[in-house]
C-alpha cells in the first residue's frame, strides 16, 4: 500500500497547469469546486468558530481542522500528485462534515435563539444539501458547483477527471445491455477490464470479453466504456475509431454531458463517411528512408486505415518498441499518432507476425507519412511497405 501511494504520488506530474510554484494545487480546488457551497459556507464558519471557543471544545476543533489538511497536504507539497479528483484522501470527507457542522451549530446559536426556529433552519439546510442529490441521482458522485458552471462547465473547462463516476455509470450501460441486446450478443470494454466490470453483472448468454474487439472488421460487438476528462487515456486507436467513426446507441448524460457511452461495432452503426471498406492501396509510393525514419510519400491523399511493414528479421536487430508515425496532409503541418510501437492496438484480437510491423489509423486522411524508430530497427532489413486505406 505504502509503495502504490508513493508510485503514483510522486513520480508522475498529472495535472502540471495546477501547480503554483511547484506546489500542486489540484486536490484542493478538485474540493473546492465539488462540495456543496452551503457546506464551503459552515466549513468557513467552522474555522472561523475556533476564534470564539474555549478549553475543550477548541482543541477538538483544532483536531479536527489538522485531520482535515494532512491528507491535502500529502497531495499539494512539491513533488507531489494526485489523479482522479479526491477519491484518494477522502479521509478528509469525515473531518470537513464535524467542521462543517460545528460552523452550522456556531451560527445556528449566534442568529436564532427559538428551538422551534433552530429546527426549521435545519431542516431547510438539510433539503437545500439533498437537492443535487436526487437531482443527480445515481450519478451523484459527478456534481461539480456553480464555481466551475456545474459538470457541464467542468468539462468545458477541461478540469481533469470531470464526469468521472468511479465505475458507477457502468451499471446503468450493463443494464441497458441486459434489456436491449441480441441473444449471445458479445460485449467489450474500450479501455477497462473485468476489474472494472465484472461478468457476471451480465445475462447469462451474453459473450463479455475484449477478445470481442474487433475494429474496423466490425463483427457486430458491443463497446462500453466511461466517457470523462481522463488523465491518462491508452489505446487510442480505439478511442477515437469508437468516437470519430461509430454512432453511439446508448449514452447516460448528467447535467448534458455524456458519461458513459455504449456503441455497437457494425456497419448499420458506422457514421456515413466512413461506411467504406479497407482495400490495399495499389497506387506509387515514394519510400525515401532517412536516418531513422521512412518518409513514405503519395501521389493522392487517401483514407489511411492501416501501414504494415515486412522486414527480415535476423540477429543484429531489433523488433521495433519505441518510435512514433506522423502523418500529413501537405507535408508541412504533422499529426502524431499517440499509441506507442509496443501497445498491440487490437489487444486480444492481436495476430502478431514476427516478420512484420503493423500500426492502425482511425481513417486518418493522409498523403504524407512518417515512420521514427531506431536505427537497430528490423523494419530497416529488407522492407517491402504496404499500405491499407478505406474505399
Amino acid at each position: 500500500v505504502f509503495k502504490y501511494y508513493k508510485d503514483i504520488g510522486t513520480e508522475t506530474d498529472f495535472q502540471t497547469n495546477f501547480l503554483i510554484e511547484s506546489w500542486n494545487t489540484y486536490a484542493l480546488r478538485w474540493i473546492i469546486y465539488t462540495t456543496q457551497p452551503l457546506m464551503l459556507l459552515f466549513l468557513s464558519l467552522g474555522v472561523m468558530a475556533v476564534f470564539s471557543l474555549k478549553n475543550s471544545k477548541k482543541e477538538v476543533l483544532i483536531f479536527w481542522m489538522i485531520w482535515l489538511i494532512v491528507p491535502i497536504l500529502r497531495v499539494s507539497v512539491p513533488e507531489t500528485s494526485i489523479y482522479g479528483g479526491a477519491r484518494q484522501i477522502m479521509e478528509y470527507i469525515p473531518a470537513m462534515a464535524l467542521i462543517a457542522g460545528a460552523g452550522a451549530d456556531f451560527s445556528l446559536k449566534f442568529l436564532i435563539s427559538n428551538f422551534k426556529f433552530q429546527i426549521a433552519f435545519l431542516l431547510i439546510m438539510f433539503i437545500i444539501l439533498l437537492i443535487p442529490i436526487v437531482r443527480l441521482y445515481p450519478n451523484q458522485n459527478v456534481y461539480f458547483n456553480f464555481l466551475t458552471g456545474g459538470l457541464k462547465g467542468a468539462v468545458e473547462n477541461n478540469i481533469p477527471a470531470a464526469g468521472n463516476s468511479f465505475g458507477n455509470a457502468y451499471w446503468q450501460g450493463v443494464r441497458w445491455i441486459n434489456e436491449n441486446t441480441e441473444k449471445q450478443a458479445k460485449v467489450a470494454l474500450v479501455q477497462g477490464t473485468t476489474l472494472n466490470m465484472p461478468s457476471y453483472k451480465f445475462r447469462d448468454d451474453i459473450q463479455y470479453s475484449n477478445y470481442h474487439w474487433s475494429g474496423i472488421k466490425r463483427e457486430g460487438e458491443y463497446l462500453i466504456e466511461l466517457t470523462f476528462n481522463y488523465e491518462a487515456k491508452f489505446y487510442l486507436y480505439a478511442w477515437e475509431y469508437v468516437e470519430k467513426m461509430l454512432e453511439p446507441v446508448f449514452v447516460v448524460r448528467v447535467d448534458g454531458v455524456p458519461i458513459l457511452k455504449i456503441w455497437k461495432n457494425d456497419l448499420a452503426h458506422t457514421k456515413p463517411e466512413y461506411k467504406k471498406s479497407e482495400k490495399k492501396f495499389e497506387g506509387n509510393l515514394d519510400i525515401k528512408r532517412k536516418d531513422s525514419s521512412f518518409n513514405i510519400i503519395l501521389l493522392e491523399e487517401v483514407v489511411l486505415s492501416r501501414v504494415i511493414v515486412n522486414f527480415t528479421k535476423d540477429d543484429q536487430c531489433q523488433l521495433p518498441t519505441s518510435g512514433f508515425i506522423e502523418t500529413s496532409l501537405d507535408g508541412t503541418l504533422w499529426t502524431k499518432e499517440l499509441d506507442p510501437f509496443e501497445l498491440d492496438q487490437l489487444g486480444w484480437r492481436s495476430e502478431p507476425h514476427p516478420n512484420a510491423f503493423r500500426y492502425m489509423f482511425a481513417a486518418r486522411s493522409a498523403k504524407y507519412i512518417k515512420i521514427n524508430t531506431d536505427n537497430q530497427s528490423c523494419l530497416f532489413n529488407d522492407s517491402k511497405v504496404e499500405l491499407v486505406v478505406l474505399e
